[in-house]
């Protein structure tokens, strides 16, 4: 799992912002070891906020790099504040070794009830999911805020399945593509994966171990 995470939201009831950044990645040790799902936490800056803000929480965000923090990304409205103005904050993050993931980036993570739910499509049969895919875009099917969005990454499979239309390879491509795009560690990517194609292939009872696995991407 890769929970997108901003800690000054929590800092009213919680603190300092960096030790909520530090509780959060304790949390996600403990749920780690008691789950055996791995966590690695994409820290965001608020575009809102400016540049110089995002480089601190990059640098904040690579203090972790290796240690429970995997990504360093950016949210907020895209057209208000363009993504060139963070350029800094993203060369630390490269730098300390995250993952770079601004929202609206290249791989689009996308959660259709969400966008309905927010009111960007009327129902999920309005999502363009379908052209997204037709158009060569690499998406991947993601969860939300569960105080907003009551849904999990399988439902919004089972989603896109009976209400979009996609087939098995359209979903195992899918899957694919949420590892390749995330920082899951080299030997869990390629059970993952291989795990995909046998249940493409048609041997559920032999991948139900790694399936379970994969949902650390």
């Amino acid at each position: 799992m890769e929970p997108h995470v901003f800690p000054p939201l929590l800092s009213r009831h919680l603190g300092d912002p960096a030790a909520v950044l530090e509780l959060m990645v304790e949390a996600a040790a403990e749920a780690t070891a008691v789950t055996g799902v791995g966590i690695g936490l994409l820290v965001s800056a608020d575009r809102s906020r400016g540049p110089d803000g995002a480089l601190r929480w990059a640098r904040l965000a690579g203090g972790w790099a290796g240690r429970g923090v995997a990504t360093f990304g950016l949210a907020g409205d895209e057209n208000r504040f363009p993504s060139g103005a963070f350029s800094s904050a993203f060369a630390t993050a490269r730098q300390a070794g995250l993952l770079a993931a601004p929202h609206a980036g290249v791989v689009c993570d996308v959660c259709p009830t969400s966008n309905v739910v927010l009111g960007v499509y009327e129902t999920i049969t309005d999502h363009p999911l379908r052209q997204l895919l037709s158009a060569g875009v690499r998406v991947t099917l993601n969860a939300d805020d569960p105080l907003l969005v009551d849904t999990t990454i399988g439902e919004e499979y089972e989603r896109a399945r009976r209400k979009l239309g996609l087939d098995d390879a359209q979903l195992a491509a899918i899957a694919h593509t949420s590892l390749q795009a995330s920082a899951a560690p080299g030997d869990l990517t390629s059970s993952a994966a291989a795990a995909i194609e046998a249940w493409l292939g048609g041997e559920p009872e032999q991948t139900t171990r790694q399936e379970k696995r994969s949902d650390a991407s």
